[in-house]
């Protein structure tokens, strides 16, 4: 006579996964039922833990924290494209000093009256600042959001002192035995508080999504501070250094975008993806960011070597999003799509593809890489600055990828437990 199973609750994943293994554990009797049970627990709170941090549902909150990091982002892109331009026609050092102007507040200056150099160059300051202060908008709204009016005190204490020093950036200060200019004082409260409180609301409140708010602020903080002292020196490595860590701050932008989506919130009810798909994704992520890396050096050096370096790892960029595709498949488009891996990896291969194309160009433009100036043109400059930017979304969309891949392999207990389970099930109809 067969053994009767008992009823399972279906509540999303957890009762899934449980009524699966509690099935294959009464037909199997494979897995003893203690061991099943610890199992059990152990993938739910894995998912418990991963919604922990999940974008607050209700009253449009969770829309509106969605679309003003999707504002900062798109935002943010096109301060990429002013920095190759500065970086495309050589001008960084067009504006000698910072953080003031040729000795006046940046804000202060009229550079609509000043050679084409130094308008590049401070329109690039002055958009970095823009950025900044859409930051520092989109912390104090994720602040408010997530841990209502008190959440704003450490952002008012660190905008006080930031203002004071920036309302009057001339002139040197003491602290801690060390003397800066009141500007980069300021800046430099500012980034503190956002390091501490991205900290602070990772591992106290265990709030990924505010702390990565914090962190954008501090990382925006930081690509300032890295520019000025890249001015200050006269630093080409540091420029080097400013270029491809702004692209990484575009991403972590874009990073922030999606966490605060539905589709991350909702992902406890979605089936698990392939460990595979996960590896080769996060293979892929790391290509693409050793490629942007390698690129500001050819972009700053002109190196021979850097070039040919560049052009093996974006061999392999093309090669892994054909490994990435191909774990898809066509059998599992069905599956992967509402997670949102199909679009992701669509968007990898068009940027991937694009900078294909720019990155020849470019090679082209810039042949013979003799370390010889030469005056740009229109032309090669667009084509130059393009494939900088190009190359920020190709990191974007690898990372969003990698991003989502991670988000879903939670459940991969549970959807392993189920083949069991429906294998071990269509055996004893089979047997019968």
């Amino acid at each position: 006579m067969p053994q009767r199973r008992a009823a399972v609750p279906n509540t999303g994943l957890r009762g899934t996964v449980a009524g699966s293994a509690q099935r294959a554990c009464t037909e199997f009797g494979r897995i003893e039922p203690h061991a099943m049970s610890r199992m059990i627990e152990s993938t739910a709170g894995s998912n418990t833990i991963a919604n922990q941090d999940a974008a607050p549902r209700g009253s449009g909150t969770a829309r509106v924290t969605h679309a003003l990091a999707l504002a900062a982002a798109v935002f943010t892109w096109p301060l990429l494209l002013v920095g190759g331009t500065v970086t495309v026609h050589r001008v960084g050092m067009a504006v000698p000093d910072w953080p003031t102007t040729f000795g006046v507040n940046m804000f202060y200056y009229n550079m609509f009256e000043a050679p084409w150099g130094v308008f590049a160059e401070h329109s690039h300051r002055l958009y970095g600042s823009a950025v900044g202060l859409a930051c520092l908008g989109l912390v104090g709204v994720f602040s408010l959001a997530r841990l209502g009016v008190r959440g704003l005190i450490p952002l008012g204490v660190a905008l006080l002192a930031a203002g004071v020093a920036m309302v009057n950036p001339r002139g040197d200060v003491g602290v801690l035995g060390w003397s800066m200019p009141r500007g980069l004082a300021g800046l430099a409260v500012l980034g503190l508080v956002g390091v501490v409180m991205s900290g602070w609301s990772a591992v106290v409140r265990r709030d990924r999504i505010l702390a990565l708010a914090w962190l954008a602020l501090a990382a925006v903080v930081g690509q300032g501070v890295l520019g000025g002292f890249r001015v200050r020196l006269n630093s080409t490595a540091l420029a080097f250094v400013h270029g491809w860590t702004g692209q990484f701050f575009f991403a972590l932008l874009v990073v922030l975008w999606e966490v605060t989506s539905r589709r991350w919130s909702e992902a406890g009810r979605s089936p698990a993806i392939d460990a595979p798909l996960l590896r080769k994704a996060s293979v892929l992520l790391g290509l693409v960011a050793a490629q942007v890396i390698v690129g500001g050096w050819v972009r700053h050096y002109g190196s021979v070597v850097g070039l040919g370096v560049h052009g093996l790892i974006a061999l392999g960029v093309l090669a892994h999003v054909v490994l990435v595709a191909r774990s898809i498949g066509p059998g599992n488009v069905a599956l992967l799509r509402p997670l949102g891996v199909v679009s992701a990896a669509n968007w990898v291969l068009v940027w991937s593809l694009a900078q294909w194309g720019l990155g020849l160009a470019a090679t082209m433009v810039l042949w013979p890489f003799d370390g010889v100036p030469r005056e740009v043109s229109a032309g090669p400059a667009l084509v130059r600055v393009g494939h900088h930017g190009v190359g920020a979304l190709l990191l974007a969309s690898a990372t969003v990828l990698a991003v989502r891949c991670w988000r879903h392999r939670a459940s991969e207990f549970g959807q392993r437990v189920e083949r069991s389970a429906a294998a071990g099930l269509n055996g004893l109809e089979v047997a019968s």
